[in-house]
């Protein structure tokens, strides 16, 4: 898990998914939000106002605001530049990497689930099932 702390927030950002999460001042709100649902990430430089790191999906009516609290969102130091840079780098990659996997991508337990719907319904043997089981969850 990477993460970074701005002023009003931190986001921290997993395989498959980034979560924002505020303190006791603002309600102690988290969101999380899968990698594949990421249409844009935002970085604004630090000036007279401070910097955002903000990301933004398709559920996002009109893009995000980056002046609300409750927006994706976190404001930045002009001290945090070069860390929010190679942050937004991160998540990019990590984006780009969610959406190559596609829909094809499965997790075990669907496999595990699908074998066990072909062992059910009599298309392989119970020995057939706990190999790929077993092949599946690296045992």
């Amino acid at each position: 898990m990477q993460s970074i702390k701005g002023v009003n927030g931190v986001f921290e950002l997993y395989a498959d998914r980034i979560v924002l999460k505020r303190g006791k001042l603002l309600g102690n709100f988290e969101k999380t939000t899968y990698l594949k649902d990421i249409i844009e990430v935002r970085l604004k430089k630090p000036g007279l106002t401070r910097g955002t790191l903000s990301i933004s999906t398709a559920m996002d009516s009109g893009g995000v605001n980056t002046n609300s609290v409750d927006a994706s969102a976190i404001f930045l130091k002009s001290s945090q530049w070069d860390e929010a840079v190679e942050f937004k780098r991160l998540i990019e990659s990590a984006v780009s990497g969610a959406k190559s996997a596609g829909p094809e991508a499965r997790s075990t337990a669907e496999e595990i689930a699908n074998f066990k719907r072909l062992m059910d319904d009599g298309v392989i043997t119970v020995e057939e099932f706990s190999a790929k089981k077993k092949q599946l969850l690296g045992i």
